[in-house]
């Protein structure tokens, strides 16, 4: 179960940084 929790807050890390990395390349682009 704590293993589980880490992959779900890992993930959610990973999706958030994607997104910020997104952000910056539009702003980038723009």
């Amino acid at each position: 179960m704590y293993v589980e929790q880490n992959k779900k807050l890992l993930l959610l890390i990973n999706i958030d940084c994607f997104v910020k990395s997104l952000k910056s390349n539009q702003h980038l682009n723009q």
